[in-house]
């Protein structure tokens, strides 16, 4: 995993702006790792937004999460698409993997009762195809990242925005982690 660029927060008067960091993922185990370094750093609550292509690295990157939430069975942890919530609770935490592929509109997200699984305050939430789900957001509340395809069909690259303090810090040592 090989840091591109990385923009450091800023501020604008009380305001901490995003910060955004773009990584070059060269293989399905850059990705894997990627998930594990970001779930380590993660604090509870959490709520991770991704998205990127069918087949991008989705539910890879989610597997290395649950995995740096000390989970203990990565086999379980598979695309949410047909049931569109998994719940794991072998972690440190609750996660709740979401994946919102299916539902176009925003009533269908509220149906599901879906601030059960956002605002969790013991947890982390993964959302996969967040679209309808980032108005009931503000930015400082997640955790962006987007997956673009690469030069060849592994390859990826990953950027990843945090909009508050508590997924800046998750960013750092990210970051740190990814340069040593």
């Amino acid at each position: 995993m090989r840091e591109k660029k990385a923009l450091s927060p800023s501020r604008q008067g009380n305001k901490i702006l995003p910060m955004r960091i773009e990584l070059q993922s060269h293989s399905p185990s850059d990705t894997h790792e990627l998930g594990v370094r970001i779930g380590k750093h993660l604090d509870v609550p959490s709520v991770l937004l991704l998205e990127g292509e069918l087949g991008s690295g989705k539910t890879l990157l989610t597997k290395g999460v649950y995995l740096g939430l000390d989970g203990r069975d990565e086999e379980q942890v598979l695309s949410p698409s047909y049931t569109l919530v998994h719940h794991y609770d072998d972690a440190r935490c609750p996660i709740f993997h979401v994946d919102l592929y299916r539902l176009e509109k925003p009533d269908a997200i509220y149906s599901l009762d879906f601030e059960e699984f956002l605002f969790q305050e013991n947890g982390v939430t993964v959302l996969e195809w967040p679209r309808g789900a980032k108005d009931l957001l503000k930015p400082e509340e997640y955790l962006h990242i987007e997956f673009f395809p690469g030069e060849n069909p592994e390859n990826r690259k990953i950027v990843l925005t945090a909009g508050g303090q508590q997924y800046h810090k998750v960013l750092t040592e990210v970051r740190s982690s990814c340069s040593s």
